[in-house]
């Protein structure tokens, strides 16, 4: 589920782990980014996965999801109320959409490296982040325009999706020349 989240909706690997099914409208299929995790050492030296507002204002924000992730995020409730069910009183719920099968929070860096493992298996070299660059790069080259991809990853500016992925807009230059031929009989 974090990997369709990820591909889907470009949300950052702490806004992922920290989504909560209250901030997922499966009816109007959509989400509002409210919290990360974030992982600090506790007062015992041991890891431990804390909940913090966004990275940015403009972090804090709504998406629109794609009708697959949807059904997906449905499956999954299902799933997960099963993992629920089979627990029974040591689940710890945190009403938390990505946990572990007890209902605890994944930790960020432990799902990082699996991810980046797994991938080194399929002969991938990508990390987790990769799949926020994958899903902005997909939308651009798709010609969606440059404002919604910034609401999207929660960009505090335009700017900084626009200086971020200037390697995606030349090919969207060079069509942006052949509209024009066309349009003035080029």
């Amino acid at each position: 589920m974090p990997v369709l989240l990820a591909l889907t909706t470009g949300m950052r690997l702490g806004e992922i782990l920290g989504l909560r099914w209250q901030d997922v409208d499966l009816k109007k299929g959509r989400l509002t980014v409210y919290q990360a995790a974030q992982v600090t050492k506790g007062e015992d030296g041991r890891q431990k996965v804390f909940f913090k507002a966004p990275k940015t204002k403009k972090s804090r924000r709504t998406i629109d999801l794609p009708e697959m992730t949807v059904q997906a995020l449905k499956e999954h409730q299902r799933r997960q109320k099963e993992w629920r069910l089979a627990m029974g009183p040591a689940w710890q719920d945190h009403g938390l959409v990505c946990c572990l099968q007890d209902g605890r929070p994944i930790n960020t860096g432990t799902l990082s490296t699996a991810f980046r493992k797994l991938a080194a298996k399929l002969g991938l070299s990508v990390s987790f982040h990769s799949l926020r660059h994958f899903h902005a790069s997909l939308l651009l080259k798709a010609g969606t325009h440059p404002k919604v991809v910034s609401e999207r990853l929660g960009h505090s500016t335009i700017s900084l999706t626009m200086d971020t992925y200037s390697h995606v807009m030349d090919g969207l230059q060079r069509e942006a020349a052949r509209k024009i031929d066309t349009l003035l009989g080029g």
